[in-house]
């Protein structure tokens, strides 16, 4: 939940600040030309048609608080790709241009069928771009908005993330911004996760899916409320269970359609996350199976030593899904 500079408001609070400074005297406009000169410099943004580089850009697809997706032709390779543009405000603040290029170098480091992958990343005229695969479907929280979810398709999907997440974690990235809006259902049934911009690396030569380094500075709180764990919140160090966390509380929206932890605001959601419990779990519980119903409570717990690693995730689901023969995005009518 890091505060965001809107871009709008800071050029209407310049031309505001420079024409406040410029007077009808020859001091005034001498004023005016210091502030100019000291305000910084704003990259336009990229229009649809416009091309960066190879890629030339077709519409814009998306809008985040770090960049703007455009959907994108790569010229050199005539191939559709998704091109996120480092937003023009940012452009000059280095703590988010390395933040960006961090964000291109994770999920370049990271190879899985269930991970949007990059291709690219560079600067052109000034603004920084990540390449990376055009992905044709919807968000998961689109998804689970215009049809609702058998518990089969619902488990089909968490399977795919919780594979995505023991890949990162094997490779020691913790996402850290887990939620429906990062990940993708393709029409042909496939799921990606998507936006490592808040991921982490930890360089510890351990293999553990754990992810045992801390990696949030203490008292700096970056995620979503309503997904992020306790530890999370409270700005606490946090590891790959933050992930397990997230991911069971996606899990339980698609199969309740209802959030974890609601709440009106932000600031709800965050106190319902620190004190509460899924109201709705025991029904949950019900519908997933005692076994099942078992991991989802300890991905759940409060505490991050009691979770389950993406590991277990994964070999449980696969269990499961063994024994049960669930079908492949089975939607209810």
């Amino acid at each position: 939940m890091e505060q965001r500079l809107d871009d709008r408001q800071r050029q209407h609070t310049m031309s505001g600040a420079a024409h406040a400074s410029a007077g009808s005297s020859t001091a005034g406009f001498h004023s005016w030309l210091r502030a100019v000169a000291r305000a910084p410099t704003v990259t336009p943004p990229p229009t649809a048609r416009e091309c960066l580089g190879r890629y030339s850009l077709l519409r814009q697809i998306g809008d985040g608080g770090m960049g703007i997706v455009y959907e994108a032709r790569d010229t050199a390779l005539d191939r559709r790709v998704a091109l996120k543009v480092l937003r023009s405000s940012l452009t000059g603040d280095r703590e988010h241009n390395e933040r960006f290029m961090r964000e291109a170098r994770t999920g370049a480091a990271l190879n899985h069928p269930c991970i949007a992958a990059v291709y690219d990343v560079g600067e052109h005229s000034g603004r920084l771009y990540i390449a990376m695969e055009y992905i044709d479907g919807a968000t998961l929280d689109e998804h689970v908005g215009i049809a609702r979810l058998t518990v089969d398709a619902a488990l089909e999907i968490a399977f795919a993330i919780a594979a995505a997440l023991q890949c990162a974690h094997a490779s020691r990235v913790v996402h850290r911004d887990l939620k429906p809006l990062n990940v993708m259902v393709t029409r042909d049934g496939g799921v990606k996760l998507l936006d490592f911009g808040l991921a982490k690396r930890s360089e510890d030569s351990s293999a553990s899916a754990r992810v045992n380094t801390p990696l949030t500075e203490t008292g700096r709180i970056m995620g979503s409320a309503g997904y992020m764990s306790p530890e999370q919140v409270r700005g606490r160090h946090v590891d790959a269970s933050t992930d397990v966390f997230a991911w069971a509380t996606i899990v339980y929206e698609m199969l309740t359609g209802a959030l974890a932890f609601p709440g009106e605001s932000g600031a709800e959601r965050v106190a319902a996350t620190l004190r509460d419990e899924p109201r709705e779990l025991p029904r949950v519980v019900a519908m997933v199976g005692t076994q099942l119903g078992d991991l989802l409570r300890r991905a759940l717990s409060k505490e991050p030593q009691e979770r389950p690693t993406s590991d277990a995730l994964v070999a449980s689901l696969h269990r499961y899904r063994a024994d049960s023969l669930w079908g492949r995005y089975n939607r209810a009518s």
